[in-house]
């Protein structure tokens, strides 16, 4: 809904099993012209990434995108960066 603060976030996990450390996450969150409407650094607990996002304009299919780089413990792997999209639709209050 307009005006109200959610929590929005994902959590990461590696598809080969080998542990890793998140050493940076960021967001952008924009509405569906790609007009950036907030953007930061994210909050990192552990493997889940997020944002408290409160968003300031309605619409649907605005996109709040968490880039996150992460170090494998697999040596060989190094620094990878991660990108994933959320969808976000602002209603107005009923």
């Amino acid at each position: 809904m307009l005006g109200e603060t959610k929590e929005l976030g994902i959590k990461i996990s590696g598809a080969d099993g080998v542990d890793f450390k998140i050493l940076e996450a960021r967001y952008e969150y924009k509405n569906r012209l790609g007009e950036i409407l907030a953007s930061g650094e994210a909050i990192v607990e552990d493997k889940m990434v997020y944002t408290n996002l409160t968003p300031t304009e309605l619409g649907f299919n605005q996109i709040c995108t968490f880039i996150v780089k992460v170090q494998s413990d697999n040596e060989e792997k190094g620094i990878e960066q991660v990108r994933q999209d959320i969808i976000v639709n602002v209603i107005e209050e009923y």
